[in-house]
């Protein structure tokens, strides 16, 4: 992870949560020796000045880094951050109290992460109408006050505006360019939904304004548009992935995205050999209200009958295949299953036997299913039942046998498994590399001569 040599107070904070999540609770506190709650502020005339909301910004092209602190005047103190980079993805906020006197602040708040009390204190350096800075034991910080909030729609523009005639702006900047733009005269265009800062300079100082972007017509982002489209596809449009490689719960190849995003905090897109993706799993911010969501989808998709209210079921088509979207309230997830029939059951066999079962509606009991077990392939036009081996003592799946559907040949079947794996001419098998000695499984693909049903077995090493 790139170190970061300055923060802010809820930066910092939580970085340094995140590093000592294995320290006993006080040495979780940034103050060796914690302070009571300092309650309200005693000295309200020099409050006066440190009065509003307060904006550090260390984002790249490469990492989005922006925090605000905001102090009341009786004496409340909240902070909000997106932290998202390699490693680290952090976004909410975080309230508490504070106090201020000569120039010492200190504040007191409860950790976001960890439900700890955290105090903290810092000296003021400089504190103006547009500048506050400070430094504590981690560095120095600085910050520029936020002077508004600019609600937009995608798609709107509007001309920044301060009513200050010592301000005189002579440079813009955006905290996050996919989320709102602005022009070398002022002119900020909303691109999509979220929140980010416009930082503006002027002789006598900076100041930020908020940007916040709604979409009227997308309660969230809507990836279906990617459900069969290829890794290329996304990282043209997302950029260089949080996490590129395999999964180690199920082995399925994977990219995901951290995002600064008021609805969606990571999104994770599955693909297959040939590079195109088949599911994408979308989480939900904490907090983020998912009724809007849900309404929206209920009007766009063809809504499915579900065993549970909190879980919603949607079809749609994307170029003639059928795609199904999922929204789970209690687990705050969209998950996007692009039903191709082969990876509905390709990747099993990475499963353990009480996983498995539970994939494909088997009822699990090692002592009564003693090694062995079967199981329906679901809503799948080319498979319909599935026997399975396995090792009653590791719960190690040893083997799985596919019937397909009456009526394909085992030349329609083979033809993805030629695309997706390596055929071996001398035993008949499909490998996942060139050699037997490592390849992760062995498939082969056979006629019942008897009854004609074609099979798939897939064999592990």
């Amino acid at each position: 992870m790139k170190r970061i040599q300055k923060f802010s107070l809820l930066a910092l904070t939580l970085l340094a949560t995140i590093a000592f999540t294995g320290c006993k609770d006080d040495d979780i506190l940034l103050n060796s020796s914690p302070t009571p709650n300092p309650g309200p502020n005693p000295n309200p005339a020099q409050t006066s000045e440190l009065v509003g909301e307060w904006l550090e910004d260390l984002s790249d092209g490469n990492q989005i880094i922006m925090s605000t602190s905001e102090f009341t005047s009786d004496g409340k103190y909240k902070s909000w951050a997106a932290i998202i980079m390699p490693g680290t993805n952090i976004y909410g906020t975080e309230e508490g109290t504070y106090t201020y006197s000569g120039n010492t602040i200190k504040v007191n708040y409860k950790s976001m992460l960890t439900g700890q009390m955290i105090n903290s204190e810092f000296t003021v350096q400089k504190l103006d109408a547009y500048t506050l800075n400070w430094t504590q034991t981690e560095g120095s910080v600085s910050t520029r006050r936020i002077i508004g909030t600019y609600n937009m729609a995608v798609g709107e523009s509007k001309a920044f505006a301060f009513d200050d005639a010592n301000f005189v702006p002579s440079s813009y900047k955006s905290c996050d360019e996919k989320v709102a733009t602005v022009s070398a005269t002022g002119t900020i265009q909303a691109v999509k939904r979220g929140t980010t800062f416009i930082r503006v300079t002027a002789p006598v100082g900076e100041v930020a304004v908020r940007v916040v972007v709604t979409d009227e017509n997308h309660a969230v982002d809507d990836y279906v548009q990617y459900a069969a489209g290829s890794v290329e596809d996304v990282k043209a449009y997302y950029g260089t992935p949080s996490y590129a490689g395999v999964m180690s719960s199920n082995g399925k190849q994977v990219i995901s995205y951290d995002l600064n995003d008021d609805m969606i905090n990571s999104i994770t897109f599955y693909y297959n050999r040939s590079n195109h993706i088949y599911y994408i799993l979308a989480m939900f911010q904490e907090g983020a209200d998912i009724a809007p969501v849900i309404a929206e989808f209920d009007k766009k998709y063809e809504k499915r009958t579900a065993k549970d209210e909190t879980y919603h079921i949607y079809k749609t088509k994307v170029d003639g295949e059928t795609l199904t979207i999922a929204i789970d309230e209690e687990f705050r997830s969209i998950t996007y299953i692009f039903q191709d029939p082969f990876e509905d059951i390709d990747g099993l066999y990475r499963l353990d036997a009480e996983h498995l079962a539970k994939a494909v509606g088997h009822e699990f009991n090692n002592e009564e299913d003693d090694g062995n077990f079967s199981g329906y392939i679901e809503d799948n036009e080319y498979f319909s039942n599935v026997l399975v081996r396995y090792d009653p003592e590791t719960l190690a799946v040893q083997a799985l046998m596919f019937y397909a559907q009456e009526g394909f040949t085992q030349e329609e079947i083979e033809e993805w498994y030629k695309k997706n794996y390596i055929y071996n001419e001398q035993t008949g098998y499909y490998l996942t590399t060139d050699n037997m000695l490592t390849s992760e499984c062995m498939i082969k693909v056979s006629t019942n001569a008897n009854t004609g049903r074609v099979t798939v077995t897939y064999m592990k090493r």
